[in-house]
């Protein structure tokens, strides 16, 4: 599928400013060639030859944060975020080798064994040597990712079936999010399959600059997926069911049936969970901005949130970005902790003891801001919503 250049992304830019004052990375630094605009402007100029390839060139582009929040502004309706993932993949390195590397990286036998040393590695050093305090925290890779085990789930009579899309952090990283799902699916009486092949999303490879590596995922992971006769495929990661349902589909030719089963959990619980929780609590909910901007996901997590009885508080600036951004967490962690101490700050004056989000990867963005700080919950909405329902079932049993 033949994309557009740079140019054709933006020719309908009128440069109105409106993405720059959404732009978290311009926010924070006040620099023209970290907005949004910028970042168009210096891939148009670099394109047509009248800006050589640099260093600080690749910084400035991969100093973005891909929210999406420019795209949500632009009242043009310019593809921002797919103009930077082009403007990345021209500034890559063009090594055949490097290539096959990472191919080969990305089977599924491989990324097994990627995580298998990294947990080797994080108890051997990361942890007694307190990399987890001095810089980034991120939690230990579990022993048996979640994806390793029977791939059909039933509890008794099912009113439906629906499969898991899982996703790289809850398979390695938060397996217990998988497992709290799979139990308050099959609690609503639904049959839940998990498919066997899952690969990566394709996300961090797309923010790194390999789009050919991520059409690679994206055909295996749709030939896998596609025709099942489930109500609904869901995902409990923003970044996977953004990429699976709007950035495939600009990849790949994708059939309609697989992008309309493509599902939020919280879209599909929202309908389905109508039971009185009682949670009591002063609660925050952060939107992550894969699911606010990119995919207009904003009141039923608040709903479900509410419906557990939990005393929902909003902070002064209700939505922002955490600064996570996937791999700019790792590459750009300077300016992504600046960005998620400014929203911790936002947070804590809401006087909140529970802070939920329904994206992994604001959820580690958050446990390492918060990491200091052991008043603070920090859930994942899944999580929050199965406490709750244990919690409800557990008294309707003493009684």
């Amino acid at each position: 599928m033949e994309r557009p250049t740079v140019s054709e992304y933006i020719e309908r830019c009128t440069r109105c400013g409106a993405c720059k004052a959404k732009c978290p990375t311009y926010l924070e630094e006040l620099d023209e060639s970290m907005s949004a605009r910028g970042r168009l402007r210096l891939l148009h100029e670099f394109e047509g030859g009248r800006l050589q390839p640099s260093s600080l060139l690749k910084h400035k582009i991969n100093a973005c944060l891909h929210c999406g929040a420019c795209d949500a502004a632009c009242p043009a309706g310019v593809e921002i975020q797919e103009a930077i993932f082009k403007g990345n993949s021209l500034l890559r390195p063009r090594s055949f080798w490097f290539r096959q590397i990472n191919r080969g990286a990305l089977s599924v036998s491989r990324t097994n064994l990627f995580f298998k040393i990294s947990r080797f590695m994080h108890f051997l050093i990361y942890k007694p040597l307190g990399f987890d305090r001095k810089i980034r925290r991120i939690p230990s890779p579990t022993a048996t990712p979640f994806r390793q085990r029977q791939m059909l789930f039933r509890k008794g009579i099912s009113k439906g079936r629906v499969a898991l899309f899982v996703g790289c952090s809850i398979n390695y990283l938060y397996p217990d999010i998988g497992e709290d799902l799979l139990d308050i699916l099959l609690n609503l009486g639904y049959e839940v399959v998990l498919r066997q092949g899952e690969v990566c999303c394709g996300a961090p490879v797309r923010e790194a600059g390999y789009d050919d590596l991520v059409l690679d995922l994206a055909r295996k992971n749709v030939d896998i997926f596609s025709g099942m006769h489930v109500e609904a495929i869901l995902t409990a990661c923003p970044t996977c069911t953004l990429t699976l349902k709007v950035q495939y589909p600009k990849l790949i030719k994708v059939q309609s049936d697989f992008i309309d089963k493509i599902m939020d959990v919280n879209q599909f619980l929202a309908d389905r969970l109508d039971i009185k929780l009682g949670f009591s609590g002063r609660v925050f909910y952060h939107d992550p901005c894969h699911l606010l901007h990119g995919l207009s996901v904003r009141a039923e997590p608040r709903k479900l949130i509410k419906q557990t009885g939990a005393e929902l508080v909003t902070a002064q600036n209700e939505i922002g970005c955490c600064g996570f951004g996937g791999i700019f967490g790792f590459t750009n962690y300077g300016l992504s902790k600046k960005i998620g101490d400014r929203r911790r700050d936002e947070i804590i004056r809401t006087g909140a003891g529970t802070l939920i989000t329904p994206c992994p990867g604001c959820k580690m963005q958050f446990e390492d801001s918060f990491k200091n700080d052991k008043k603070m919950r920090i859930m994942h909405s899944v999580e929050f919503l199965h406490e709750a329902m244990t919690s409800f079932r557990s008294n309707s049993n003493k009684q």
